[in-house]
């Protein structure tokens, strides 16, 4: 989910799907594809039809996106749908120097309006430069779940929200320090702590992790510690019927995994969805009953804080 290029980091925070999904609001149905009894989409494989998203039986396609996918009308959600999209992921914000584009709420609405799963991601800097885990995680709520201006509308009705998430990963701002923003593993784990314990609290469920394998190992030191927080695993690999390689240690098994991008050649283009190419580790209706309910006491950043470990 790293963005290119030496751009400022305001326009770099993006737009993002479903991570925070948003604000996680109520699973509510919404007028989208329609499903089989199985929850599965039924639309695709038909003779004369456009092929699905990389279709897996047992699997549930989806994206992520973010500013550089461009402005909302500028993505094809009607086309995303017809090739199998059935959720996506939208940057909401980064580290703690900006807030988000206005085109995470554009995005947002417009993901929901064709009947979407959304949910919204936090691109983590846990550099010593930045805010900590928990101020960062409460700056990600205050952005996606609209407890402050621009974002009073929020969440909409209707919309079908997914758990938030914290995207770890690869330093990509030599100034921040190596690949692990100069954390030891100890220290990372610290600072992951302080964030999904803030977010859980907020939020009134772990936030999904997002990560690769090879940075959680060099970076945690492979901690088994983070377990009760739902995976998506970054693998990048060609075989989509196989599955992601190695997970990082604790988790048994991937919830969500990000297995390309949009310009990968070895997938048909015909399939591609706008973004990163996402699985869910489910049927569409599974992927309904882990998506997420609001607590009512989820008002206010300011009024909670991070228990001491």
């Amino acid at each position: 989910m790293v963005f290119p290029g030496p751009v400022s980091r305001l326009l770099a925070l993006g737009v993002v799907v479903a991570c925070t999904i948003g604000g996680l609001s109520t699973a509510v149905a919404v007028e989208g594809p329609a499903t089989d009894a199985t929850g599965s989409s039924g639309s695709s494989g038909q003779a004369g039809e456009a092929p699905g998203a990389a279709e897996v039986p047992g699997w549930t396609a989806g994206m992520d996106v973010s500013y550089w996918q461009g402005e909302a009308e500028t993505i094809d959600w009607s086309e995303a749908v017809e090739r199998g999209a059935r959720f996506t992921y939208i940057k909401a914000s980064e580290g703690s120097y900006g807030g988000t584009s206005d085109r995470y709420v554009a995005q947002r609405k417009a993901a929901a309006a064709h009947g979407l799963y959304t949910g919204a991601y936090h691109f983590a800097n846990p550099s010593a430069h930045y805010a900590s885990g928990a101020t960062q995680a409460r700056l990600f709520a205050e952005y996606s779940v609209a407890w402050n201006a621009p974002f009073a509308d929020l969440p909409l009705a209707g919309e079908k929200l997914l758990p938030p998430m914290v995207d770890l990963e690869w330093n990509p701002y030599p100034e921040d320090g190596n690949a692990c923003y100069d954390r030891t593993p100890a220290e990372m784990v610290d600072w992951i702590h302080d964030f999904v314990d803030t977010a859980t609290l907020l939020f009134g469920r772990p936030p999904v992790i997002y990560t690769n394998t090879s940075w959680w190992r060099l970076c945690t030191g492979d901690s088994a510690e983070f377990t009760e927080s739902p995976l998506s695993l970054a693998d990048w690999s060609t075989d989509k019927q196989g599955g992601p390689g190695v997970l990082p240690a604790g988790w048994s098994t991937w919830t969500f995994w990000q297995h390309g991008d949009a310009a990968l050649d070895y997938t048909p283009a015909e399939s591609l969805l706008p973004g990163d190419q996402q699985y869910f580790n489910g049927s569409l209706a599974e992927l309904g009953r882990f998506a997420s309910t609001p607590s009512e006491a989820h008002h206010s950043t300011r009024e909670i804080s991070t228990p001491a470990r």
